[in-house]
């Protein structure tokens, strides 16, 4: 792009971006962060950029990781890098109370960020993984939660036949380190009015086991009715500049009624970063998220936030490399989801779930509805 035309775009976007900050208030009740202006919000979006996505995916879909996966041990490498970036972002760990009880079926840990020697959790004969989990302390004890699931499908290194999984689910764990980092840096400045949980899940492709197991096991600081929004990315990295899904609640259509708080803003935003947003409930119950929803009771459901950006032809298969990623695409969810997660930090009152259920369906591990494609 020409520097001139570069130029005009940048002043486009940042007029955009600063005309949501000025609608932001009405549309949520959003405080004003004491001490973070606007500009500082926008100069601390602009830190995520596509080299430095580039750099953190081409970690998590390098050949030496074998794929990410479960039951091979795939999953030790990437967890204790995540778990080196947690802590150079300066993170706080959760604390993992030991449970004997659970050790049978599980084992006794739902973070690995203080020390990952023998810290996993067991779900079956051959399959062990582990969650990575820090968070930014807020000012009450509400949480605002990012999650995407680090684990895929494995492979045979030293071999051939490896799952890169660069977009399933490389990228959106990439955009949960970029935007951890940059929150992180703007949290020295001015605390978050809630806590900001980061969670990176394990054996996700084994039936959303990681994501499960904390919610059925949560650390004693957490209690699951201050649980205020999930906001769940998955496969983020591919299709056109302007494709992207907001898969909502099982069976449920009308977004705007349902989570009238959070349909607004992801609109705003949508307009805001280019994108236009389909909703869906295809797929909910196939991804991380929905380990939230089934464990809040109906009439007090947690409000949701999934983003993804569709399948494509290198689904589950080997080809899914680093080198067909849209990296353009990928800083504009970033931006968004970082925007929407401080936003949500700091509005004063909690975003409401209104319960119009229709037949809701546990999640069933082995297929996903999404876009029509099978799991």
């Amino acid at each position: 792009m020409p520097k001139t035309k570069r130029g005009q775009f940048q002043l486009t976007f940042c007029m955009l971006l600063l005309a949501f900050f000025a609608f932001l208030p009405g549309l949520i009740n959003a405080r004003e962060p004491n001490g973070i202006t606007k500009q500082q919000i926008i100069q601390t979006q602009e830190t995520i950029t596509e080299t430095k996505l580039l750099n953190t995916l081409k970690i998590l879909a390098n050949p030496n990781l074998n794929g990410r996966g479960t039951s091979d041990g795939g999953y030790d490498c990437p967890s204790k890098f995540i778990e080196r970036e947690f802590k150079r972002y300066g993170l706080k760990p959760l604390g993992d109370a030991i449970d004997t009880k659970d050790l049978l079926a599980f084992g006794a840990t739902r973070s690995c960020l203080e020390t990952c020697n023998g810290e996993s959790f067991i779900t079956g004969k051959d399959i062990i993984s582990r969650n990575v989990i820090g968070y930014i302390e807020g000012e009450t004890n509400e949480w605002i939660i990012l999650g995407a699931h680090y684990d895929h499908l494995g492979g045979d290194f030293p071999g051939t036949h490896i799952y890169y999984g660069a977009d399933d689910n490389g990228s959106g764990t990439t955009i949960t380190l970029a935007i951890a980092e940059a929150l992180s840096e703007m949290a020295r400045q001015q605390k978050p009015k809630r806590n900001i949980l980061f969670a990176l899940w394990g054996a996700e492709e084994h039936g959303l086991v990681g994501s499960e197991y904390f919610v059925k096991h949560l650390p004693p600081e957490i209690q699951l009715n201050n649980i205020v929004t999930v906001v769940n990315l998955d496969m983020v990295g591919r299709n056109e500049d302007g494709k992207l899904f907001c898969v909502v609640m099982p069976k449920q259509l009308n977004y705007e009624k349902v989570c009238p708080d959070i349909y607004a803003l992801t609109q705003s935003l949508a307009k805001t970063y280019g994108f236009q947003l389909t909703y869906t409930h295809d797929g909910f119950n196939a991804s991380d998220q929905a380990s939230f929803f089934d464990a809040s009771p109906p009439n007090k459901r947690i409000p949701i936030i999934f983003y993804f950006a569709g399948f494509h032809p290198d689904y589950h298969e080997m080809t899914d490399t680093y080198d067909k990623i849209n990296y353009p695409k990928m800083v504009r969810i970033a931006r968004m989801t970082l925007t929407a997660i401080w936003t949500l930090s700091e509005t004063p009152k909690r975003p409401i779930y209104t319960d119009q259920s229709i037949t809701e369906e546990k999640h069933d591990p082995k297929h996903w509805n999404g876009c029509n494609k099978e799991r």
